[in-house]
């Protein structure tokens, strides 16, 4: 396995586990944490063992967003938009991973750190957690994909006002919002968000896959086009190897052991 010193990386029964690593920084998404969550990744896109991603965070909070300590230092208009554009691989990379990626989010979660946990497909929150869009307080607008992921969430007005007052929302709040599916006590976010993650990482992978492409697909296209999506997606479906041990399974009256193709 590739060593990484930004961030861990752990495989546990499918599962592989990404944890931001640098708590003194509150996991700041510094380049070199970002080059490195990439290539995680891009391994757990290519590899076959790997059913599902968990992302989580170090120490006392899941990220706080753009590293201030380089923005301290001055940039230039080219050297945030290289910056940003690296960033913007991280979600475009979870957006068309094609398996379950869950988000364990165990404390404060700040502008590209906020946006980087809503873009998994599932988000679990610890009771201490807490959501904030703080980029104007900094005079720059979302990046990391929140002006594509937030109104989809919580809906166009919400999103902005979130936007332009850098509100703080608590995790309790957030769940009402529909940011987050879950809201756990802090001493057992691991445990609930690994045995989600291990429960998807047991489930139809190819099937997943499919769903999450034409999910992304759903606010940008005409319902003929989704529709039409499905029945490709179901033509891919009904000729997998999960499939048929899906309905072998029923008619055993058995669970289904799938294989993820």
């Amino acid at each position: 396995m590739t060593e990484y010193s930004k961030i861990t990386f752990q495989l546990e029964a499918g599962v592989a586990v990404l944890t931001l690593n640098d708590p003194e920084a509150l996991n700041a998404l510094s380049p070199e944490l970002e080059g490195e969550l990439i290539h995680a990744l891009r391994i757990c896109r290519d590899d076959t063992v790997i059913r599902a991603v968990l992302i989580t965070g170090k120490g006392r909070g899941f990220s706080s967003g753009g590293d201030i300590r380089n923005m301290e230092k001055g940039v230039s208009a080219s050297e945030g938009k290289a910056w940003v554009e690296l960033a913007n691989q991280i979600v475009e990379a979870i957006l068309t991973l094609p398996k379950p990626v869950v988000a364990a989010v165990n404390g404060p979660a700040a502008a590209g750190g906020m946006n980087l946990a809503l873009s998994c497909d599932i988000v679990i929150a610890s009771e201490k957690a807490f959501f904030a869009e703080t980029f104007a307080t900094v005079g720059l607008v979302p990046d990391t994909g929140g002006h594509f992921v937030l109104p989809r969430l919580i809906g166009y007005r919400k999103a902005l006002e979130l936007i332009w007052t850098a509100e703080r929302v608590d995790a309790m709040k957030a769940l009402e919002l529909g940011m987050v599916n879950k809201v756990v006590p802090a001493d057992k976010l691991m445990e609930e968000a690994l045995s989600f993650a291990k429960m998807l990482a047991k489930g139809p992978t190819l099937a997943f896959g499919i769903t999450k492409a034409i999910m992304r697909k759903t606010f940008s296209s005409d319902p003929i086009d989704i529709l039409e999506l499905e029945a490709f997606g179901n033509s891919i479906g009904f000729s997998s190897d999960d499939h048929r041990e899906g309905v072998k399974a029923f008619r055993e009256k058995r669970s289904p052991v799938f294989k993820g193709r």
